[in-house]
Order: structure tokens, then C-alpha cells, then sequence
């Protein structure tokens, strides 16, 4: 985990490695298929279904510290997708 400029949070932001990243992925996809069984099941909307992403944010949490975030938007918080950093990054 590295805390770098998230140009879409438009802060400083945890950015998973790709080992860290791959544990919140799998976890961020169950949930995604309980809470689409849900919707399937009771055909509520995208909105009911929040609930079902809280051991995401629960996770992401653990890893970085940062509490409440938006179990979507971490998604892109991924340090493979920033690309290489120039020389005044490092």
C-alpha cells in the first residue's frame, strides 16, 4: 500500500499493490454476486444492495486505515493502474 494522488478522489489516497488489490477483488466479487442474487430474488433496487459491499469497505479499512470509503470507487485504487512513477515520486 502506497498513499499517492488519486486524480478521480482528487486527494492523497491508499493505493493497493497487487497482492492487496487481488484480496479486496475477490472479496469486492462475492459480494457483487450476493447482492446481484438479491436484486434477482426481490427485484430491488441497485441502491438496496450496499449492505452487501460493507466487508469490502471493512477490508479496505483493515489494509489502509481509512475507514468509510466507497466500496466502487476503491476499486480503481490500484497502484498498477498509476503506471510508473517519475523520478520526483520516488
Amino acid at each position: 500500500m502506497q498513499v499517492v494522488w488519486c486524480w478521480r478522489c482528487e486527494m492523497d489516497m491508499p493505493m493497493l499493490d497487487e497482492h492487496e488489490f487481488t484480496a479486496i477483488d475477490q472479496l469486492y466479487m462475492q459480494c457483487a454476486r450476493k447482492a446481484k442474487r438479491f436484486i434477482l430474488e426481490r427485484g430491488a433496487s441497485t441502491g438496496d444492495v450496499q449492505k452487501y459491499f460493507e466487508p469490502v469497505q471493512r477490508e479496505y479499512e483493515r489494509v489502509t486505515g481509512l475507514a468509510n470509503c466507497d466500496p466502487h470507487n476503491l476499486m480503481h485504487h490500484r497502484l498498477s493502474l498509476l503506471g510508473p512513477f517519475c523520478r520526483v515520486m520516488r
